[in-house]
């Protein structure tokens, strides 16, 4: 039997990636594909989901091309993402807002409001997440405040990663990983928390349907499975967040099993077989499967602040590397 491959994407702050493996685990050819994060306004981080979902396209063709694999040999595709991202799709798909992402923090008010009016330290308990700008939860409470229109307009309120899996299949999908790092999932319950979504005044509906991270997917629309080299009966799985699958990536899968990652942003997480909150809100709790939490601290600013630096400093540079050292 002719020996089969998998591809392994990862939507990231700054960019795509994507690399051909085969079944061992051998890597045979990758791509990228760069997005700009905007800054319109102080405390906005916003990207172009439909930029970001070209960027998808590009990278996992430019994978395949160099790995030389035949597109009949590619099994499935396995989706990681960046974490705590949303925007606002109309009942077509069509993106009512740019998507607001982990280092947008123009929702600081909303939290504060959410903390004080709904008790803040149980909203947490339950999903895991505590009330922060950098969550889902206190951007569409802003989206609410102060664009009303869009607000009601909303078909659903989805990430980047449900934004191209929406692309791909035309129905919105999201893991439980993603889905945890909402603040709007009960960690403990494996759901979707009545009444934190009571706060934001929205129903299940406008949220997508949740699934595990290891659910295979199929569907792919035939266009764009040719866009990006493969047939459209390759399979999709749904995969987690990035910065958890970090974790898997590292070989730490099991319970007490510690690992620091330094990328765009920073953090240090530990694998738990059950959900775990501190009561001094210094934590965070996300699913990584059905059965593994992750528990950990983060910073925003890492690898984002030599993006930042090259930019203002060395914008003509192609070999950043090399300046640092001189």
């Amino acid at each position: 039997m002719a020996e089969q491959y998998i591809i392994g994407v990862d939507i990231g702050t700054t960019s795509c990636k994507s690399t051909v493996v085969s079944l061992h685990g051998t890597p045979l050819g990758s791509g990228i594909a760069y997005y700009p994060v905007l800054s319109p306004f102080p405390t906005w981080a916003e990207q172009d989901p439909e930029a970001i979902f070209t960027a998808v396209l590009q990278a996992v063709r430019s994978s395949i091309v160099s790995s030389e694999v035949r597109p009949d040999r590619i099994l499935g595709i396995g989706l990681s993402g960046a974490l705590h991202s949303v925007l606002a799709v109309d009942a077509q798909g069509n993106p009512l807002t740019r998507a607001m992402i982990w280092a947008d923090t123009r929702s600081a008010a909303s939290s504060i409001q959410i903390k004080v009016k709904h008790d803040g330290h149980r909203i947490y308990e339950r999903t895991g997440c505590p009330v922060h700008p950098m969550y889902p939860l206190s951007k569409i409470d802003w989206l609410r405040s102060n664009l009303p229109e869009i607000y009601q307009k909303a078909h659903k309120f989805i990430s980047i990663k449900e934004y191209v899996i929406g692309k791909l299949l035309g129905r919105y999908i999201v893991d439980r990983s993603v889905a945890s790092a909402t603040g709007l999932f009960d960690i403990h319950k494996l759901d979707w928390d009545e009444e934190t979504l009571e706060i934001v005044a929205i129903t299940r509906d406008r949220l997508s349907e949740h699934v595990p991270a290891t659910t295979v997917l199929e569907g792919i629309e035939p266009g764009y499975a040719e866009a990006m080299g493969v047939r459209p009966d390759c399979l999709l799985i749904a995969g987690a967040g990035d910065g958890l699958l970090s974790n898997v990536g590292a070989g730490s899968v099991e319970p007490g099993q510690v690992t620091c990652m330094i990328g765009t942003s920073g953090a240090v997480r530990v694998i738990s077989s059950q959900p775990r909150v501190d009561e001094k809100e210094r934590t965070w709790c996300y699913l990584l499967t059905d059965e593994a939490w992750v528990v950990g601290g983060a910073i925003n600013n890492a690898g984002l602040v030599y993006q930042w630096f090259r930019d203002r400093f060395y914008p003509g540079e192609e070999d950043t590397y090399q300046v640092l050292d001189e």
